[in-house]
Order: structure tokens, then sequence, then C-alpha cells
């Protein structure tokens, strides 16, 4: 995207323009940018849109001025330093006409992804949380969910304040996440809800992020035989909005999109580049369960493809390690695929700046369905990450994580990481702990937390002499009842004594 910044003294002919009926071409402001909005403090802005070739465009937010200059193809591009954290400020764009944005607030703005999980809002809930505080400092826009074959330029999309009035157009976890900065802030907060139920997460990396590994260059190639072989019984490949009727005349070109990679990147986060956010908050899974193998790679590639995009390499990345799903773990051995699917997310915390939350202590509900997780619990404990994190709060957020492992005769000593004040049992004595020996057959294991540090767990059981494999809490919805600082819940684990 060409363009020239230029002193401000240039402003002068952007307002010259208004009145030379020469200066046809019409002034755009990306759709990013509307009233009730919420601007990144601490940063430069970058504030986009277009014009005439060639064309001054002069930008004042609050007191704040720039002039950036159109480049051959109308695109201008304008960095200007933000007006102090609060509001409201104004927002002009001046050139061959001039645009006012009102209403516009400087705090913390969040990238808010997923999937249905992070879209479901108070509404679908029948829930009612602590969105409505904040005297209008919440504000939120939500991207509809489109797909494309090529990186789209812009969207429809309108900022709102958060209220008792708007709630129910909030995603319910954002709006918790966002209560829970401004509550402990005391500055706004900005949420940009781009997220899509059913969604995988191939469909959020660009074309150019997939095509940069193995495994992701045959997605992206099937996302060309797929835009080809519709394109050639003239169907529609771009900006298709996702909720369409089953006899409509582009419902297979829609689903062809919607099952493809970077097709929801294309319509849902290219429009939003170059935004300056603060972090993104992640809640997606459940539609790549079954793919565990490769879901890891994808994750990582999806972090690092967002921070290239954002040219933000420090972005903050929070994310979600899904809650429990389906009847209750009766068997020591009843794993299911959520065991290994949540130890492939709990790997990507090794990325620099990307957070994990365990949340096996989300469901309330005896069989949760995919949707039965507490949001404004999720909510809460990403802020309190946020928090921690970003904002320098002191505030507990790690989970106890297994650290090191070793057989001390007939026992398993299990030492844990993140552990300040001591680990303790919720309810009594510990549950979830499993054991198993030479022939692999996993049986309920006794536990008790030892260690004049408690943070260390000893697991045996009178059935196994020698231990071979030990698992805690690995099923889709497990049993245990570790708990570690500020009571937040043990990560699930599966550890294994290797053969050599």
């Amino acid at each position: 995207m060409p363009f020239r910044a230029l002193p401000c003294s240039f402003l002068l002919l952007a307002l010259i323009c208004l009145a030379t009926p020469a200066c046809e071409a019409k002034l755009t402001l990306a759709s990013i940018f509307g009233d009730h909005m919420v601007l990144q403090q601490g940063k430069p802005v970058k504030i986009w849109g277009t014009a005439d070739p060639g064309a001054v465009v002069g930008i004042r937010i609050g007191d704040r001025k720039q002039v950036a200059h159109a480049g051959e193809d109308g695109k201008w591009l304008a960095s200007v330093e933000p007006p102090p954290a609060g509001g409201p400020y104004q927002i002009t764009v001046v050139s061959d006409t001039k645009i006012v944005v009102d209403d516009v607030m400087v705090g913390e703005v969040w990238l808010c992804g997923g999937q249905s999980n992070m879209v479901l809002t108070n509404a679908d809930l029948k829930t009612r949380g602590e969105e409505e505080s904040g005297e209008g400092k919440i504000r939120f826009i939500t991207l509809p969910p489109v797909a494309s074959s090529v990186p789209e330029a812009d969207f429809k999309g309108t900022w709102r304040v958060l209220d008792r009035d708007s709630e129910g157009l909030c995603s319910a976890l954002a709006g918790s996440f966002g209560a829970s900065l401004e509550k402990d802030l005391g500055v706004p907060v900005g949420l940009v809800i781009s997220a899509v139920g059913g969604s995988r997460v191939q469909a959020w990396i660009s074309k150019p992020g997939l095509e940069r590994f193995n495994t992701g260059k045959s997605v992206a190639e099937k996302l060309d035989r797929t835009v080809e072989s519709l394109e050639k019984r003239r169907l529609k490949t771009r900006s298709l909005p996702l909720s369409v009727d089953e006899k409509d005349v582009n419902a297979e070109a829609v689903k062809g999109l919607f099952l493809s990679g970077a097709t929801l990147y294309n319509a849902m986060i290219a429009p939003l580049v170059p935004f300056v956010f603060k972090g993104v908050i992640w809640y997606q899974g459940e539609a790549n369960v079954y793919e565990v193998a490769n879901y890891q790679r994808f994750l990582g590639e999806l972090i690092k493809d967002w921070r290239i995009a954002f040219d933000n390499p420090e972005i903050p990345f929070i994310y979600v390690q899904l809650p429990p799903y389906g009847k209750p773990q009766v068997a020591p051995n009843d794993s299911g695929p959520l065991a290994k699917f949540r130890e492939a997310q709990a790997r990507l915390s090794i990325f620099p700046y990307s957070f994990m939350a365990v949340t096996t202590d989300c469901c309330d509900v005896k069989e949760p369905d995919w949707h039965a997780s507490d949001k404004q619990k999720i909510g809460r404990r990403l802020a309190r990450i946020a928090l921690a994190t970003q904002y320098k709060k002191p505030y507990k957020f790690k989970s106890p994580v297994l650290g090191s492992f070793k057989k001390e005769g007939k026992k398993v000593r299990l030492r844990f990481r993140n552990v300040t004040e001591g680990l303790k049992a919720s309810g009594g004595s510990l549950e979830g702990f499993a054991i198993a020996g030479d022939d692999n057959k996993m049986v309920w294991a006794k536990a008790a937390i030892d260690g004049e540090s408690g943070d260390s767990v000893l697991v045996w059981s009178d059935e196994i002499s020698d231990p071979k494999v030990v698992t805690y809490a690995w099923a889709d919805n497990p049993r245990g009842n570790l708990l570690g600082d500020d009571n937040l819940p043990a990560a699930p684990f599966r550890a294994e004594f290797k053969a050599y």
C-alpha cells in the first residue's frame, strides 16, 4: 500500500482541494474506523483509505495531525500519534470531501477470534454477565461471517457501545474479557470480534502463510482447485456471506469456500490490516479435534502469520485450551480425542508471547456439549492472563503444569511448575490420576501432595510394581481436582517412561 507522508503544512492543499471542481474522486476511510470506536493507546494509529490518485489527504485525531499522499492506486496510509487515553475525540479526514468520525475513545483494543464459543452472545446463552458495566467505556464491533477467495480490502460493520441494550449482540466471552480489563485498568476497551462458528484453523491463515510449510501448501492448493471449479460454473467466490439458504444459487460456493484454507482470513482478517491491536484472544479447536497431528503446526503458523500481517512480532496471543465435553470420565482409560488435542494445544504455549488458559473447571453441566462452557468465567480468566502479562498487574495466572517425573520405588513423583503457594485438592483427596505398567493397562491411582514446597505429587497403585505411564485428567470430560495458585486447575498430561 504505497504512501508518502508530507509535512502538516500541506494540509492547506487538502483544504483547497475541497473547493476545486477537478477533485472528483471520492474519499473513503476503512470501515474499522467508525463512530464509537476505540483506538489503541501508546502506539501510532495506522489509518487508511482511498482517494484520487496523487491526492493530498489531511488527517486529524483530536489535536494530532498528519498528512498522507494517495498512491497511483488511490490508496493512502498515515501514521498518527494518538491523543491520551480517554475521550471522546473526533477523527477528521479531508481531501476532495470531508469524513468525520465521532465519539472516538483511546484505550486498549483486542482482536477476538475463533469459532462458535467466541461468537455466542448473552442472548444466545440466556445469561447476563458484568458486560453492562464501564459507563460506556467498552465498545465492540463484530465482523459479519463472510468467506472470500482473495484478500478483501474492507468489510461491513458498526461499532457499538456495550450496554444493556447491546449486550445481546456482543460475544459473551469477549464482553466478559473487556469488562474485566476496563474494571482493572480504568481506560476504554475496544473489542474487534472476528469469529465464525464451526470454522477450522486453516481458514484463518493467509494463503502465503499456508504456503510456508508443506502441510499448508496442500491446503492452499485445495483452495485453488475449489475456486477454479466454482468459477468454471460461474459461481461467485468473493465476499460471500456464510449464512445462506441451501437453495441459494451460491450455497455450494459458500460451503466450498468455508471448508477451504485462507478464506476467512481473506474476508475477516485482511480488511483489519494494519490496524493496531494490543493483543489477540482465541477460542477455537472444536472443528479440528480429529486433526490433532497437524493442529499444533497450523495454530503455530497462524500466530506467526498474524504477527507478520500486523507487523508486531511480540503481539500477545492468549488462547483457550478446550474445556470438558461429553460424558464424564468413568474408567481410567477413557481417553478420547480431546485428551491428545489438549496436549497439542499445550505445546503451543512455548511460543514467545503466547499464553494458554486451562479450562477443565469451566463447565458445570454434567454432560456438556461444545457450547456448554462458562463464557464469562473463561473471559475473566483470559483477562487475568492479559492483566498479568501485558499490564504488569500482580495476579497469579499460570496453571500448574507437569515439570518433571521420576520413579521412587513403586511410586512416581510428579513435580509441577508454576506453583508458589503449594498444590491443593478441591473437595478432599486427589482424583483423576491413573497409572499403568508394562501392559499399558491404566488403573486409577492413589495420589498425595508431598514435599515441603508443596509442588509435587506422589502417585502409585498397589496393582502396579513398575510404573510406565502416568496420566492426569486424560479424557474428553475428565476427572481431576488438583489446583494451584489462586485455585487455577492443573493442566492435563500424560507422562511415559521411555525405554532406551
